[in-house]
């Protein structure tokens, strides 16, 4: 019985083909968050399981072919730096938002991604963002909190209301805006302004 953890389906199917190609009977379930997927369904070759056993009651049992099974099973470990690629859409969507990244990178098989968002609203839309690279994310260790307030640097077309919208999902709460900056009017902003945009 072997397995492989984390592992794209078409990478781990090339990988039984070359060890078995003599033909010798091999029997193989996935596993999912958990639960078994039956291998006569058909497979995104992107789908990326939890846990694949395979059991071949033939070319396995040498001790040859079980040294080229592991030697198969590390080159299917992702390396940091295909962690990090697979984690950069969430941090570059941090980086449009006023995400302060304290740390992004790779280590012992895990993405790290350490980060302050600006707004509550902002902190959930994250884990949507998350959750489109990897449902599961099991290889993302994550620590991601709000912070007190972050700056904003005011664009060409800018309102109030809009920019209440994008931090906290409602554009009726300007107001919060136009209190922590002391404003008077809402109308009175103008591009390469910075405001100061409180988390709540």
């Amino acid at each position: 019985m072997a397995c492989f953890n984390g592992c794209k389906t078409n990478r781990v199917l090339t990988a039984l083909e070359e060890m078995t190609g003599d033909g010798a009977p091999v029997t193989y379930c996935f596993s999912f968050e958990g639960e078994f997927v039956p291998t006569d369904v058909e497979l995104r070759s992107d789908f990326r399981p939890t846990h694949i056993q395979i059991d071949n009651r033939g070319a396995l049992r040498a001790n040859s072919n079980l040294r080229r099974l592991a030697s198969l099973q590390r080159g299917l470990s992702m390396n940091d730096q295909d962690l990090k690629n697979k984690y950069q859409p969430v941090a570059d969507f941090m980086s449009r938002n006023g995400f302060q990244i304290e740390h992004f990178h790779a280590k012992d098989g895990k993405a790290v991604l350490t980060a302050k968002a600006p707004t509550e609203f902002l902190k959930n839309r994250v884990w949507d963002e998350i959750k489109k690279v990897d449902p599961n994310f099991a290889d993302l260790q994550h620590d991601i909190t709000v912070g007190t307030e972050t700056a904003y640097v005011v664009k060409s077309g800018d309102n109030l209301s809009n920019i209440s919208k994008s931090f906290y999902g409602d554009a009726n709460k300007y107001s919060r805006i136009l209190k922590a900056n002391k404003l008077e009017d809402p109308d009175k902003i103008k591009a390469g302004q910075t405001l100061i945009i409180p988390a709540a």
